[in-house]
């Protein structure tokens, strides 16, 4: 198996987990999955797996990460395709949505 599928394969586990509610095992394996991207040079798919962390954090109740990882995700993405993407629209969407919680608060 070549390290780009163990990467998708690692992906895929890893939000399978995630639903599972095995938080820690998917976010271990996102981690995985992000460095071999990173290593392999890939940062639009390392851009997803980034997204994919931010929406294992947001089950696991960690808000702040999740919005970490947005935020890079966004800049990796960017930076490496400042075009339209389809993943960027994901990215985006799940921007807005973790940021109006906090703006809502920042409000009350």
């Amino acid at each position: 198996m070549s390290t780009s599928q163990r990467m998708n394969e690692l992906n895929r586990d890893a939000m399978r987990a995630s639903n599972e509610g095995r938080h820690d095992d998917a976010l271990f394996k996102l981690l995985q999955a992000g460095r071999m991207a990173k290593a392999l040079s890939l940062p639009i798919q390392e851009a997803a797996i980034r997204n994919n962390m931010s929406i294992v954090h947001q089950m696991a109740g960690n808000m702040d990460e999740a919005r970490s990882c947005l935020r890079m995700a966004a800049r990796l993405l960017n930076d490496a395709s400042p075009g339209e993407h389809h993943v960027a629209a994901s990215i985006a969407a799940n921007l807005v949505r973790i940021e109006k919680p906090a703006a809502d608060r920042a409000v009350a």
